[in-house]
């Protein structure tokens, strides 16, 4: 089943986990006679709604380019099609792609390989893995207001079309899942399924975006998860940081195994975050800081102090939590950063000095 194809420079929901190692990169060339071009390197792959989005860099010797995705591990590029799902096609000398009308919350692997002008293919990229989503949460609200009177029952007479009165949350009967319309999956830090009656659990999947979050222990717990921990903003990725990397060990942090005298157990995000994924935390080493369009789709508007759903997400402060999102202006030049206050739901720009609750978030394997 081939998915329609598009070129695009949209960034979309989501971040890519890449298995093995590359090949060597850099600028194509048309004059390649039958060189063999080279594997395209820093493949990415990236959830996106019900699809998702290619990228790589253009490979030495390369004329043009062939994709193939399926929904099992690619054993041999040429066999692409007798995959469960295998799809091969040609993309031309493009170096990105994006592809939609996939399933939703089914992992797909993807490789790309090159082709030079007489036709020599070289070998394929490294595997990169990405679970198309299946579109973004509801806002959590399932009251209505008329004048005078808050958290009256929908539909309001005086006021009809309130947001209680539309999309997920309207049509949802079942909350054993999560409030209203989110629904999710409760995970134990193995990554296995634990049913809606347990206690505890590790890490919850988002089945509306295909996401993986980080659940906190509780306050005070000796845990690399406690709800008490705090980090200040910290990224030497440029990608991101839009030209400020932010702090990497303030005295203001608080977090679990602190040791001033090893920077990796510094309470700084990419500090926690290695640490995260070389625990290997729910069975994923793709964990990273949500964006903060991300981060506020987990936000549960119908509640406050937290405004959060603490049937899935327990021990959820009421404290600012960090994006992945800098801001970048004329005036802050990439010091500050998007966090959302889980007291009421808002986002606010904080400096990156600041010291503030973190969530993890992972798009799965």
């Amino acid at each position: 089943m081939k998915g329609s194809i598009f070129q695009t420079t949209t960034v979309a929901l989501g971040i890519f986990l890449i298995i093995g190692s590359g090949g060597g990169g850099g600028g194509g060339s048309d004059d390649t006679d039958d060189i063999t071009p080279d594997a395209p390197s820093n493949f990415k792959a990236v959830s996106a709604y019900k699809g998702a989005l290619l990228s790589w860099d253009a490979a030495n010797n390369a004329s043009s380019y062939e994709l193939c995705y399926a929904m099992e591990t690619i054993a041999n590029f040429s066999n692409c099609a007798n995959y469960n799902g295998g799809t091969m096609y040609s993309v031309g000398a493009a170096t990105s792609s994006a592809l939609s009308a996939l399933s939703a919350g089914t992992p797909y692997y993807f490789q790309v390989r090159a082709k030079n002008s007489a036709g020599t293919t070289g070998a394929p990229s490294v595997t990169a893995i990405a679970t198309p989503g299946l579109g973004l949460n509801d806002t959590g609200i399932t009251v209505c207001r008329e004048d005078g009177s808050t958290n009256v029952a929908c539909s309001s007479s005086l006021f009809p079309d309130q947001d209680a009165d539309h999309g997920l949350d309207a049509t949802a009967t079942n909350n054993a899942d999560g409030h209203a319309g989110f629904t999710f999956i409760r995970l134990n830090e193995s990554g296995a399924e634990v049913d809606s009656s347990a206690m505890n659990w590790a890490c919850a999947k988002d089945q509306n975006t295909g996401l993986v979050w980080e659940v906190k222990s509780a306050t005070g717990s000796d845990s690399l998860h406690s709800a008490s921990d705090s980090f200040t903003w910290y990224s030497t990725n440029t990608q991101n940081n839009a030209g400020t990397a932010g702090d990497d060990n303030s005295a203001s942090d608080t977090c679990y195994g602190y040791d001033g005298s090893n920077a990796s157990s510094y309470c700084n995000t990419e500090a926690f975050i290695d640490r995260v994924n070389d625990a290997g935390y729910c069975g994923l080493t793709n964990w990273r800081l949500p964006t903060r369009q991300e981060l506020n789709s987990i936000v549960n508007y119908d509640e406050v102090e937290p405004a959060a759903d603490l049937g899935i997400f327990q021990n959820t402060t009421s404290d600012l939590f960090w994006s992945a999102t800098s801001v970048f202006s004329a005036a802050f030049s990439g010091e500050q950063a998007w966090a959302t206050n889980f007291n009421y739901g808002g986002s606010t720009m904080v400096d990156k000095t600041e010291s503030h609750s973190v969530r993890l978030v992972s798009d799965g394997q």
